[in-house]
């Protein structure tokens, strides 16, 4: 008796025994299919789990504004061209001033956070740098920026000049939740020099 196997397509087996020169039918590989459909199930049970936690990271990494300021000793945290000490310093970020850091955050990788500063973008050692924002998250209504480059603005200066642009930030960025206002700007207040958006450049959303 000579068994021959042959494999068709992904998961069809015909199984024929020959016997004195005549044919005997197949049998299907039941074990094989259900091997397989179990494999199958997995797989899509994975791929749900996989989109529902890449929809989760993405709302969690919703940026929310930050204002970064520095925190060591010497008053300031250089800002590097990349996230590594041996990178060239492009910019600095200073301690506290007027009630607001000089710098906003972008990112974070590992022990490094991706900041900008005037016009200045690069990496700032985590370690050393402070945070504040506007946002806590309690239920109360939210400013979302409605476009890219949505202009934060800052106190006017000393010249009269009204609110020159402090930084801007991308469409969808939570600015805040804990903010006062006028006719014309939603302000985020600090013990001194405020933070200005205009009405027109965001949304109110709800908390809940």
């Amino acid at each position: 008796m000579t068994e021959y196997v042959a494999h068709i397509g992904y998961s069809c087996y015909f199984c024929i025994l020959e016997t004195g020169g005549t044919m005997t039918g197949c049998r299907p590989p039941l074990q094989e299919n259900k091997h397989q459909r179990t494999q199958s199930i997995f797989m899509k049970r994975f791929l749900v789990f996989f989109a529902a936690l890449a929809m989760g990271a993405t709302m969690w990494a919703q940026q929310v504004f930050t204002v970064v300021y520095a925190t060591s000793d010497d008053g300031f945290v250089n800002v590097r061209q990349r996230p590594t000490t041996k990178a060239p310093v492009i910019g600095k970020i200073y301690m506290f001033s007027h009630g607001l850091g000089n710098g906003v955050l972008r990112g974070q990788s590992g022990n490094w956070s991706k900041v900008s500063t005037g016009k200045v973008t690069g990496w700032a050692y985590t370690k050393y740098l402070g945070t504040q924002d506007w946002y806590k998250g309690q239920g109360h209504d939210k400013l979302v920026a409605i476009r890219n480059n949505t202009p934060i603005y800052c106190e006017s200066m000393e010249d009269g000049s009204k609110h020159p642009l402090f930084t801007t930030v991308s469409k969808g960025t939570i600015i805040a939740d804990e903010y006062e206002e006028d006719e014309i700007y939603y302000i985020l207040v600090t013990a001194h020099d405020n933070l200005f958006v205009k009405k027109s450049d965001v949304k109110v959303v709800s908390g809940f």
